[in-house]
């Protein structure tokens, strides 16, 4: 929830969109910017699964993305193999491992492309860092110096 929770307040501060079809979950260590381990990520893509679903009997055909840490691609593939919701069939999902690059990916535009997701840690560096200079703080990203206090102070 922390990796949701800085994006948010990043993206307000910086008056950037967070696309309403990216569900991102994971920690998030806020001296390096790591998109840190979590349990139950399976489950936890079920949500945009059914939020999609829903969307779809509205006729809104919009791609979803969900973005978990890239620390548990190996218990999120092992649990798709006994999958009877069809999650990767349905939904996009997208393992990160940095702020930067799920910064981005919360905010490059309503599709994630094959060269946006392929070079999103590069993008991700950039978009981050000028994006710290837009909202005029002294927060600094040396990776995400202490990035929650630096907002609060």
């Amino acid at each position: 929830a922390s990796t949701a929770t800085a994006i948010s307040i990043l993206s307000e501060l910086a008056g950037d969109n967070v696309y309403n079809n990216r569900f991102i979950t994971g920690t998030l260590d806020p001296s390096s910017g790591a998109i840190g381990m979590i349990g139950g990520t399976h489950y936890k893509g079920l949500v945009p699964l059914r939020l999609k679903q829903v969307r779809e009997e509205r006729g809104d055909k919009t791609p979803m993305y969900f973005m978990f840490p890239a620390g548990n691609l190996a218990d999120l593939s092992r649990d798709l193999e006994t999958d009877p919701f069809g999650l990767v069939d349905k939904i996009s999902c997208l393992p990160v491992i940095s702020f930067p690059q799920a910064y981005y990916l919360s905010t490059c535009g309503p599709i994630i492309t094959k060269k946006i997701w392929e070079h999103s840690e590069e993008f991700g560096a950039i978009k981050l860092s000028e994006t710290m200079k837009r909202i005029k703080t002294n927060l600094t990203y040396s990776p995400l110096k202490s990035f929650v206090s630096n907002i609060i102070n």
